[in-house]
């Protein structure tokens, strides 16, 4: 596979969709705030990458729901998933079921 034929698509929920993290940078957060996301998504464009945002576990879920084919994708994930216990494993439980190749652990390791 050609990088270059290939559209990166980064996952990634927003510290500021989290009520208890919208209103300050002060508090401890594992979510990455919007500016930060579009700061790596820039420089991956900078490199010659083609690279767009698609969303966030929420969005992964919409796409598992309505079967979406994804081809020609490889997803980076920067997500560490929603507020439940087990919130890293959503993406990549979400990814193999959707069947797309992605960055990061299994949700076996």
């Amino acid at each position: 596979m050609n990088m270059k034929d290939t559209t990166l698509e980064i996952i990634a929920d927003f510290a500021e969709n989290f009520e208890e993290f919208s209103d300050s940078k002060n508090s401890f957060n594992d979510h990455m705030y919007k500016s930060e996301i579009n700061d790596i998504l820039n420089a991956i464009r900078k490199a010659g990458y083609k690279c767009n945002y698609y969303g966030g576990v929420e969005k992964l879920i919409e796409s598992y729901s309505v079967k979406e084919s994804i081809k020609n994708k490889y997803f980076i994930n920067l997500s560490d998933g929603l507020s439940q216990s087990y919130s890293r494993l959503q993406v990549p439980i979400l990814c193999e079921l959707i069947g797309v190749k992605y960055s990061g652990s299994s949700p076996f390791s």
